[in-house]
């Protein structure tokens, strides 16, 4: 089996088989990296700079939004955890537990940024049902429950870390 063109040119460079073979994985997984960054900078471009052009032509107030929440920008940073996240197979095809690893790592990215997107339309939401004059009501009401919630947990919170008769261990076998 002829070698790849690659090996040979790197081999008349007087480099052997293996670190040629590194070498070439360390160039190609750089290259991946650069070419999903570079479409992540498109895509952040397109974000920051054609969207709100087009969005303040619309009719509608949802859209706006949208953009004021930055939800455009987090859904362009999906683009560069994909492209990375199925090209690391490829790359390191020789190496299976480096490529579990690394698509864990990925995949960990990939959930922060959905998370990100997530809240950014939640937050879109609470605000067109905040600005709605029929909806304004609920919407305050549930904000106000929810913050009054979180601070009764807050408060339980910190008693029992202070109550604690053990000073490493919080006891949350009372929830």
């Amino acid at each position: 089996m002829k070698d790849p063109f690659y090996l040979q040119w790197l081999s008349s460079w007087g480099i052997d088989a293996i670190p040629s073979n590194i070498l070439m994985r360390g160039i190609v997984g750089l290259l991946v990296i650069f070419i999903s960054m570079a479409a992540w900078l498109i895509s952040r471009r397109l974000a920051q700079k054609l969207l709100p052009k087009l969005i303040s032509h619309t009719k509608n107030h949802w859209d706006d939004v949208l953009m004021k929440n930055h939800l455009f920008s987090n859904l362009a940073l999906l683009i560069p955890g994909f492209m990375m996240y199925s090209s690391v197979s490829w790359v390191l095809y020789d190496y299976p537990a480096k490529i579990d690893i690394l698509q864990n790592v990925i995949g960990v990215y990939l959930i922060l940024v959905i998370v990100r997107c997530l809240d950014a339309v939640l937050k879109s939401i609470l605000k067109i049902y905040i600005e709605n004059p029929l909806t304004k009501d609920i919407a305050q009401n549930a904000v106000n429950t929810l913050r009054s919630d979180l601070t009764d947990f807050t408060l339980w919170l910190r008693l029992t870390v202070n109550l604690c008769p053990y000073p490493k261990q919080i006891p949350l076998l009372f929830l």
